[in-house]
């Protein structure tokens, strides 16, 4: 039986949803139907769903069947997505850009104490010194993420603070801390997800062997992470070994952006440090299955950060330097991992300047993580780079990629792209290349705000809006069968956010930094609810926006100062090329071609043959319309409403594309397809 529903909310008059549902299905049943995906609306028991009863709307009763046509009271086109009853929602944070008292309690340097002390390295030469004060603070922190009702907290340990000499002695002081703060957060329900290493080496190994450029590193993370285990696994049944080692080796030994600030051997120095860690994650986790797995019945696993890349056209070159891009971030971690070696791009360009796994360092990585550790923040557009005749050798550019931005996306206070369809295009591919056992956990994704004022961080409705966009398309990623566990939000509060010290606010709990004082932020609020009920209510136009565009695509919207309007400005009308313009109208074509609309519109025709009302006509045409043009809109920028349809026909009837005669056939056949063909078709019906 199919089913119009439409409905009475202001400015949703052009709103219809035809689907398909079994005979006599009652009033009940269709809003559990509406509910549900794909159409996620919030329809509650007590909905009003109304039928027209000459001329008049009506109430239907649950128990009663189900109208061809009916229209909801005061329901809106918004979204309402739920998650999985056990879904992990939570916020994430790391020692060093949290914790403070970094020359206190036992505490020796680590690296980043040692990068930040070097002038110009970070903005207004901040440090970690004293940060947010968690060491001290702990205990009222954990009291918020219990207000905010967060069911994990992820954060990492200080490996400088709990073994000051990097090995050996345990500091007492920092084991108190963290027994103390596991503690809390377990008395409080809330589940920890423990880092081992978020990037603050001990200086003191550094300076006696390098760090993670000499193998003598493994051991030692070895014994710390064991250390850990022993000391903490009671508690902790999330591990997480590394966080986003392409970081540490890209940034730390190939820019030398993060510490320890190396970039005079960009040809090696990465590959060698990454060799390393991969070595260090997979001796750390055969420890813990070894010897603590079996007893604490934890899970333990490692966290990769990925853009994601999609190509710029479909050209095979462009595909090519896709499938580097992925490879030189993601896959030189994840290959490993998951297929027991280097990707074989990674070994033609770079050849021996990246190490080899022996048979037995293959058997140790593959199948070593429990579950896909992914922070993810932004997008790019990839096409192929030629290399160019300089010599010196650099990991930026051994992967021969060009990443571009769309000057249209509008970009966080990091100067990163938001772009919430790179997120869904990123977790199907991780699902359908790696099949990670144990799911996805998304361990990081959120962004940077300018706020200048206390106001401004509160009432943060362009992170609201971020979330709102990427957790949709997470939503729907999950809905076409990715795995994915949890989402851990950065960050719980603003922190010092590495080189750019205090000037990035990142977090869903506002920090002045002056008083300590927390205030939540109304993002943070958006968590709590998220935390209640696992539902999402996502406003249509943020939905519209969260949809892929091509390059190029959008034309945003602009203040009167000529700042981005942010996603409450609504775009301006897409300039369509005469290639999209030609896609488009055969995308209508091809639905507008099928049997079962052709019927309906066949239908259509006759009645007016019969009522010979025109206005009726009109609405019945639009009506069944409407949810095709809905599907292809936003696949060129068009927002799915009835301006955006408005302006489809202005762009299609415009000069500079009808002069192509192919657009201009295809203009005439749509008009026929949706006009003159079913009133033919209806008028032959009717001789016969």
């Amino acid at each position: 039986m199919r089913v119009t529903v439409g409905s009475t909310a202001e400015n949703c008059e052009a709103w219809l949803i035809e689907l398909e549902v079994p005979e006599k299905t009652t009033v009940a049943s269709l809003k559990k139907i509406l509910r549900k995906p794909p159409h996620c609306l919030e329809v509650s028991a007590s909905t009003k769903v109304l039928f027209r009863n000459n001329g008049v709307l009506t109430t239907l009763f649950d128990k009663e069947l189900v109208h061809s046509h009916v229209t909801l009271l005061n329901v809106r086109d918004d979204k309402v997505f739920t998650f999985p009853e056990n879904f992990l929602w939570g916020a994430a944070t790391a020692a060093y850009q949290i914790e403070g008292a970094a020359a206190k309690e036992g505490r020796s340097p680590s690296i980043w104490d040692a990068f930040c002390a070097v002038p110009g390295k970070i903005q207004n030469g901040d440090s970690g010194a004293t940060a947010c004060e968690h060491y001290y603070r702990y205990s009222d922190d954990v009291q918020l993420m219990k207000d905010l009702g967060l069911r994990a907290y992820r954060f990492s340990i200080s490996w400088s603070r709990l073994l000051p000499q990097g090995r050996g002695r345990l500091n007492p002081r920092a084991f108190d801390f963290y027994s103390s703060l596991l503690s809390e957060l377990c008395t409080s329900g809330i589940t920890p997800i423990v880092t081992l290493y978020h990037w603050d080496l001990p200086q003191c190994l550094e300076e006696e062997y390098g760090g993670w450029l000499s193998a003598k590193i493994i051991p030692d993370f070895e014994a710390f992470a064991s250390t850990c285990f022993q000391c903490f696994g009671t508690f902790v049944k999330h591990w997480i070994t590394l966080n986003e080692p392409w970081c540490c080796c890209a940034l730390g030994y190939g820019s030398g952006e993060h510490a320890p600030g190396k970039s005079s051997n960009a040809g090696q120095e990465p590959y060698l440090a990454a060799h390393h860690m991969l070595l260090a994650h997979g001796r750390a986790v055969k420890c813990y299955r070894d010897q603590y797995q079996a007893e604490q019945g934890g899970l333990i696993g490692l966290t990769l950060n990925m853009d994601w890349k999609e190509p710029m056209s479909a050209s095979e070159a462009d595909r090519q330097a896709q499938a580097r891009a992925l490879d030189w971030q993601l896959g030189w971690f994840a290959d490993p991992v998951y297929k027991g070696d280097y990707p074989e791009a990674m070994r033609a360009r770079c050849r021996d300047r990246l190490p080899s796994f022996s048979k037995e360092e293959q058997a140790l990585l593959l199948g070593s993580s429990d579950f896909f550790g992914l922070n993810h923040y932004s997008t790019d557009f990839v096409s192929g780079e030629e290399k160019g005749s300089e010599t010196t050798e650099n990991y930026f550019a051994d992967q021969g990629v060009k990443n571009t931005s769309d000057p249209r996306w509008l970009r966080t206070d990091m100067g990163w792209d938001v772009v919430p369809w790179g997120f869904e295009r990123l977790l199907n591919w991780i699902q359908k290349v790696y099949s990670p056992k144990g799911g996805i956990l998304v361990t990081e994704n959120g962004c940077a705000v300018r706020e200048t004022t206390e106001q401004d961080a509160i009432n943060d409705s362009f992170r609201i809006e971020y979330l709102q966009g990427y957790l949709s398309q997470m939503h729907k990623a999950m809905a076409n069968g990715v795995d994915v566990k949890g989402y851990l939000v950065w960050s719980f509060m603003d922190n010092f956010e590495w080189a750019f010290g205090y000037a990035k606010r990142f977090g869903i709990v506002r920090v002045d930094f002056e008083s300590q004082q927390r205030t939540v932020k109304d993002s943070g609020r958006l968590f709590r609810t998220l935390c209640k009920e696992n539902k999402l209510k996502v406003p249509s136009r943020v939905l519209a926006s969260a949809e892929f565009v091509p390059f190029n695509g959008r034309v945003e919207e602009t203040t009167p100062s000529g700042s981005r309007a942010g996603y409450a400005g609504r775009p301006q009308m897409p300039q369509l090329s005469k290639d999209d313009a030609q896609r488009m109208l055969e995308d209508f074509c091809n639905k507008y071609e099928n049997e079962k609309f052709q019927n309906q519109m066949v239908h259509v025709y006759q009645q007016f043959m019969i009522h010979n009302d025109e206005m009726r006509l009109l609405k019945e045409r639009r009506r069944l319309c409407f949810p095709i043009q809905m599907e292809i809109l936003p696949k060129y920028g068009f927002e799915p409403t009835s301006r955006g349809v408005s302006q489809v026909q202005a762009a299609l009837t415009a000069p500079r594309l009808t002069e192509d005669p192919r657009i201009e056939q295809l203009n005439h056949y749509v008009v026929y397809l949706t006009g003159e063909m079913p009133r033919e078709k209806a008028a032959e019906g009717a001789t016969v």
